[in-house]
């Protein structure tokens, strides 16, 4: 019957309940009935003890919830009755939330969608030790700006995650790339805690390089110099890291010039204007992104002369004869004269001067282009001179000047100018009387050449006498000195014209 009753009592127990973080020796209640009071069970002993002869029932710690939440053990009386006990903790708001880390990184590519959600990795959510009564209830953003609010999500095991809301579009390249949030957690009973949220805008490749000059134009010598710098091309790109860096190309490769990482054009060949006067080509500025801009600008070199050729006497040729007329009008033409000059400007034109014996009878006309001509300026009169050795000398008005000259002859030709002479027409002739055949040879001469001094003889018709090619004068009857005893050979013979 006794054991019955124990065995009831035990089942019945009673359960205690007191705060978290009451000081040691609080009191939780006083038993009585018995004359005396035992606690049965190590684990309610680590929390409370109980006073053996007035049943007080105290704490010997300061309980934690966090660290436990009951105590459970038996209580035995003197007269040997045994009953259950448990002394439950309750919890208090005794705790500020907690952030694991004091800043949380994020990332945001640049050119997000407005009201764009950027999630938060759930180990940077907060915690409270007192949940779940004092759990985290909600997140705020301290900053009072609408670029970004805090978004919670769905609480679970004792967490409440979150996301940060973006209210604008994000520009890497015109505003600024890291924003800094204090982020406050509130839980239940009302406390809080912050962290920082960093939030960098990560660049996107989303701008072209763009050049600072247009149509770019310069001017060189021709002649210059290898590695000789031209002129600078400068494109820019509000990228950041290999989304700007920027590197130059030229569109033509067989053209003497080429380009640096810098953007300078240098000449890397031979440069002569009478070749090619203007270069035209594109330099293109691409950036190094993963899917690269390419922008291109219009490069214009012109070419400037340096007198680096001579003039060059084409016509007449150099120890080439001319033939000319003999006349004596003044302004005949004797010969073309072509001379050209590979440069330009004063460093192509052309002073042309004659000399040499005679020259003075002849003067350069200049005509279009490179063409002119030689004329005569004085009598030229082939049987007072024949020939003459003129010499060309053309010089161009560079600086230095450079020239040429070429020696010719010009040849005089005859012309008929002049008139046979009889030189013997007054001598006398004797003939006997009745000769018949030769009786005199005519002597003549004339001063012009070829054709043109070639003499031929006849005379007068209805006369006795006749002459042949070589001036050799006939009789054909004999002449009776009874009747004639002379006659004039003036009027037989006429000289050729």
């Amino acid at each position: 019957l006794l054991l019955a009753l124990i065995l009831a009592e035990d089942v019945a127990g009673d359960t205690f309940t007191i705060d978290e973080n009451v000081d040691v020796g609080h009191l939780i209640n006083t038993f009585s009935g018995c004359t005396s009071y035992d606690l049965g069970d190590p684990e309610i002993k680590k929390c409370c003890q109980v006073d053996p002869t007035t049943g007080s029932f105290t704490t010997v710690i300061s309980p934690d919830y966090e660290t436990k939440q009951s105590y459970t053990g038996r209580l035995v009386c003197s007269s040997f009755s045994v009953r259950s006990i448990t002394v439950k903790i309750n919890n208090l708001n005794d705790n500020n939330p907690m952030f694991p880390f004091t800043t949380i990184p994020l990332s945001i590519d640049e050119n997000n969608n407005e009201g764009y959600e950027l999630p938060v990795d759930i180990k940077y959510a907060a915690r409270d030790e007192d949940m779940p009564n004092f759990s985290v209830t909600q997140y705020k953003i301290k900053e009072v700006q609408g670029d970004f609010e805090v978004k919670p999500g769905v609480y679970s095991n004792g967490i409440l995650p979150f996301s940060i809301k973006v209210n604008k579009v994000l520009d890497y390249d015109d505003g600024l790339r890291t924003f800094t949030l204090t982020l406050i957690a509130v839980d239940g009973g009302g406390k809080e805690t912050s962290a920082n949220v960093i939030i960098n805008v990560n660049d996107l490749n989303d701008n072209k390089p763009i050049f600072e000059s247009k149509n770019l134009k310069a001017k060189i010598k021709e002649n210059t110099p290898s590695q000789t710098e031209v002129i600078k091309a400068v494109a820019k790109d509000k990228d950041s890291g290999e989304n700007g860096r920027v590197h130059y190309s030229l569109s033509q490769t067989n053209i003497p010039f080429n380009i640096n990482m810098e953007g300078v054009i240098s000449v890397t060949g031979d440069i002569d204007r009478e070749q090619r006067d203007t270069y035209r080509f594109d330099v293109r500025a691409q950036d190094n992104g993963a899917n690269p801009f390419l922008t291109t600008e219009s490069v214009e070199i012109i070419i400037t002369d340096e007198n680096d050729n001579p003039p060059v006497i084409l016509k007449p040729t150099g120890n080439s004869v001319v033939l000319m007329v003999e006349t004596k009008v003044k302004g005949h033409y004797v010969t073309e004269v072509e001379i050209t000059d590979k440069d330009e400007g004063d460093n192509a034109k052309i002073d042309v001067t004659l000399s040499g014996p005679g020259s003075d009878l002849f003067s350069y006309v200049k005509e279009s282009g490179s063409l002119g001509k030689i004329v005569n300026e004085g009598v030229l009169d082939r049987e007072t001179k024949d020939e003459y050795q003129i010499k060309i000398l053309a010089k161009d008005r560079g600086t230095p000047q450079k020239e040429a000259e070429i020696q010719f002859t010009i040849r005089i030709t005859d012309a008929n100018d002049n008139t046979p002479t009889i030189t013997n027409c007054g001598d006398v002739i004797t003939i006997r009387e009745n000769e018949v055949g030769a009786i005199f040879t005519v002597t003549a001469s004339d001063n012009d050449i070829g054709a043109n001094g070639k003499i031929t003889y006849s005379v007068t018709p209805g006369t006795h006498f006749t002459v042949d090619d070589k001036g050799v004068l006939n009789t054909t009857v004999g002449y009776d000195y009874k009747k004639e005893k002379s006659t004039d050979c003036d009027s037989a013979l006429i000289p050729l014209l």
